[in-house]
């Protein structure tokens, strides 16, 4: 699956609006931070196809990787989203649109990225130990993206088919997780011994 061309051919669509020219300081903050967002995008798209590859030998290692760069993304986007009433005023459309443009593409290529590493997961015929606590991380970062791609803003420019990818990745992670075989719980045989040691301690005195 080429990630990487699709994303980038979309980022330079992107760029066919050229940023508003201004001097002052907080809007060429905003453009940093777009640029920045944009240039973090496409290292995500980037390394999706690498990700996907080590888990098809069911090496989980790259993933955890890729979740850090993904919330990365996600904070980023989250901190400008905040911001824009503060640095944007009302007539600046060109800026509040490449962001918008930006932070969807960012929804559509975690939807995308996740739902080709859950089918691949679905059909690993082992999971690390412990996977339940593992992959739940994906399924909140998932959660997030269907409650952002779900507001008006959204929901209608999204790709048709985006939120139905998405409700079935949610799906096929909760399979993941309910098939993973659990941590050992040793709550109770630490009670136990420490229970034991007491007993042990009294009857010496």
């Amino acid at each position: 699956m080429d990630y990487h061309g699709e994303l980038a051919d979309q980022c330079q669509l992107s760029r066919k609006e050229p940023l508003v020219a201004d001097n002052t300081k907080t809007k060429d903050d905003f453009q940093t931070m777009l640029r920045a967002l944009e240039n973090q995008l496409l290292d995500v798209e980037r390394m999706a196809g690498s990700v996907e590859n080590s888990l098809r030998t069911e090496t989980f290692s790259l993933l955890q990787e890729f979740r850090s760069k993904i919330n990365d993304l996600r904070s980023l986007a989250v901190v400008m989203e905040g911001r824009i009433p503060y640095l944007i005023d009302d007539s600046d459309n060109k800026l509040k649109r490449k962001f918008a443009l930006l932070d969807l593409l960012v929804l559509t290529c975690i939807t995308k990225c996740y739902r080709q590493f859950i089918i691949i997961l679905t059909n690993c015929k082992t999971l690390p130990l412990g996977a339940e606590i593992v992959f739940n991380p994906e399924l909140n970062i998932l959660c997030d993206t269907r409650e952002r791609l779900s507001r008006p803003a959204y929901a209608s420019q999204a790709a048709s088919g985006l939120l139905v990818d998405l409700d079935s990745t949610i799906d096929n992670i909760h399979k993941v997780i309910d098939r993973a075989i659990p941590l050992a719980d040793y709550t109770d045989l630490a009670s136990y011994s420490g229970t034991n040691k007491l007993q042990n301690a009294r009857a010496v005195d």
